[in-house]
């Protein structure tokens, strides 16, 4: 877990067995690449109004477990970030709670799996490639994701 003001220029987070777990606080900045991948096991990411950087970018991965992330950014983002969850064998969970100024495009493949959009609530499109209502706007959060064997599975909200 990270603490409120903290700044960080990069993150790589990797185990071969078990899960990997990681909380960025109110109140951080990110200003390069946060990655984050399990070989087996699962890899887990909340995030809560993060600030980032021009150089920001979030990739999770995982070769035989679970995806899951958990974004909150009701206040202001700062600059556009590029956020990539893969899995090979396992699902993929992304909750997304947006307000304001920050936009978001989420676009999604499972080859063996479907996706679920269980809330899509201040987003538009298709079940693989929804977009909030203000995308695009100064700050966007612009999310791939993709699973080989399992599902992907959307909690989407945005709110002006």
């Amino acid at each position: 877990m990270t603490a409120s003001g903290v700044e960080l220029t990069a993150m790589d987070l990797s185990v071969d067995t078990g899960g990997l777990r990681a909380t960025m606080a109110d109140n951080v900045t990110l200003n390069g690449p946060l990655s984050m991948h399990a070989t087996t096991g699962g890899v887990d990411l909340t995030w809560n109004n993060v600030v980032v950087g021009d150089n920001a970018s979030v990739a999770l991965a995982t070769t035989t477990g679970g995806v899951r992330a958990t974004v909150t950014q009701t206040e202001g983002l700062g600059s556009n970030v590029t956020f990539t969850g893969e899995a090979t064998t396992g699902g993929i969970d992304l909750t997304m709670n947006l307000e304001g100024n920050t936009s978001a495009r989420v676009t999604s493949t499972a080859t063996l799996g479907g996706i679920s959009v269980q809330d899509r609530t201040g987003f538009n499109g298709t079940d693989g490639d929804l977009r909030s209502d203000n995308y695009t706007s100064d700050s966007n959060l612009e999310t791939r994701l993709s699973t080989n064997t399992g599902g992907v599975n959307l909690r989407l909200k945005y709110m002006a």
